[in-house]
């Protein structure tokens, strides 16, 4: 599994599932009601998500919100932070190149998922 990609962490945490909106790697946008994908059905869908899509972000976004856990969203020159809250008074940013990627690495965060790096981190 490749640390430096957070979609292959989400695509295959246990609390991950597809939702209306999602776009995979192949481009196939997930509206539920009228799924049709060549290569595979949901749920059992482990194509990859792209976290280049806004749409996606979007979706990774309210789940959070819905969680309760989401604080803010930042825009920075060469990047994105999604910060949220640790359940007490602690608030910790995760950053990623685009939205959907900052978003994804909260998410994990959230769930309580041991990467073996710090989340969010910088991997050579």
């Amino acid at each position: 599994m490749d640390r430096r990609d957070p979609s292959t962490w989400l695509t295959s945490h246990p609390n991950f599932k597809w939702r209306d909106g999602m776009l995979d790697r192949y481009g196939a946008r997930l509206v539920l009601d009228q799924w049709k994908h060549p290569a595979v059905e949901v749920p059992g869908h482990q194509s990859g998500i792209n976290l280049a899509d806004a749409g996606t972000a979007g979706v990774l976004l309210t789940l959070l919100d819905e969680e309760g856990a989401l604080t803010d969203v930042v825009r920075e020159a060469d990047g994105w932070i999604v910060a949220i809250h640790d359940g007490e008074d602690d608030i910790q940013g995760f950053v990623g190149d685009t939205l959907g990627e900052a978003a994804a690495w909260a998410l994990l965060a959230w769930w309580g998922e041991d990467l073996g790096i710090e989340v969010g981190a910088s991997v050579a």
